[in-house]
């Protein structure tokens, strides 16, 4: 995206599979007035992936100058196809993807990794601004997204006040996110899967203390998080 741009509008389809670095380019070239009496305005659509950075943008941080609409399939009846809404519903109702497919809705997890995991007990809407002690989890994916994950430690209890979940990621996103993190919650260490040795060599040169993680298998690591919850 050329950062010399002089734009009034944008609008942005499945900003989900978009970099957020994208997003942050293109608010800067809205430097063209627009035609009176409108002003300028950016759009993004598309369907939820996680907790990722358009919900972080859009969200978790509201303001007088954003707005949301939460739209289902269902509101969108009348430009679809019956087969499509049905072939959805066939693939999606009563899995943990309805949420987010059938009715366009945030979700906090995407799949089912531990069926230990109850909303009521384990989320909190309101988090520590600050950690004491700050670590973090990163997993590379080319076809599955790539994710960043702060975690803070406070008295014991693990905090995840964040996520990066993104397709496609490139290394320059991951660099910047990774940098916030550190900032924002005291990451003083990162962890990632041990297969990912060039991922961890070239963050490593980048100046973040990147380790592998010192398990045998990704089984073992999913057994030892089912046993804390």
């Amino acid at each position: 995206l050329p950062r010399g741009m002089a734009t009034n509008d944008g609008w942005f389809d499945e900003h989900p599979y978009i970099p957020r670095q994208t997003w942050r380019t293109f608010l800067p070239t809205m430097t063209s007035p627009a035609p009176w009496p409108m002003r300028n305005s950016a759009w993004c659509t598309g369907t939820p992936r996680g907790y990722d950075w358009g919900y972080d943008f859009f969200e978790r941080r509201p303001s007088k100058r954003k707005k949301v609409w939460e739209v289902s399939i269902y509101d969108n009846r009348h430009h679809l196809p019956k087969s499509v809404i049905k072939d959805q519903e066939d693939e999606y109702r009563g899995t943990d993807w309805e949420e987010q497919e059938l009715w366009g809705r945030y979700t906090l997890w995407q799949g089912l990794v531990y069926p230990q995991y109850r909303p009521d007990m384990h989320h909190r809407k309101e988090m520590p601004e600050r950690f004491p002690l700050g670590i973090g989890g990163l997993d590379f994916g080319t076809a599955s997204p790539t994710v960043v994950l702060p975690a803070g430690v406070i008295e014991n209890k693990l905090y995840i006040p964040d996520e990066f979940y993104q397709r496609r990621a490139v290394m320059e996103d991951v660099r910047a996110v990774m940098a916030e993190f550190e900032r924002k919650y005291n990451i003083s260490v990162w962890f990632c899967e041990q297969a990912a040795t060039e991922e961890i060599t070239a963050l490593r040169m980048g100046g973040f203390d990147v380790r592998p993680v010192p398990l045998k298998s990704v089984a073992e690591g999913i057994r030892m998080v089912q046993q804390l919850f």
